[in-house]
């Protein structure tokens, strides 16, 4: 995971946050991030309970595998 972090780093503008704010010295919040989920959610129609933390065991599991 370390490897692929570090390669979409290299497109990361900002030095301080890997997901800045619209303010670059500031971090992206929890509830923003789940904000845009939940609106990725309703434009892609996904009637699933899906979210931010299932995203993260699916990732998990999957590097398991």
């Amino acid at each position: 995971m370390l490897r692929s972090l570090e390669k979409v780093s290299r497109f990361v503008p900002y030095e301080n946050w890997f997901f800045p704010d619209q303010d670059p010295s500031k971090h992206l919040h929890v509830r923003s991030v789940e904000r845009i989920f939940e609106l990725a959610k309703e434009k892609t129609e996904i009637k699933k309970h899906v979210s931010i933390h299932s995203l993260h065991h699916a990732f998990a599991t999957h590097l398991l595998a």
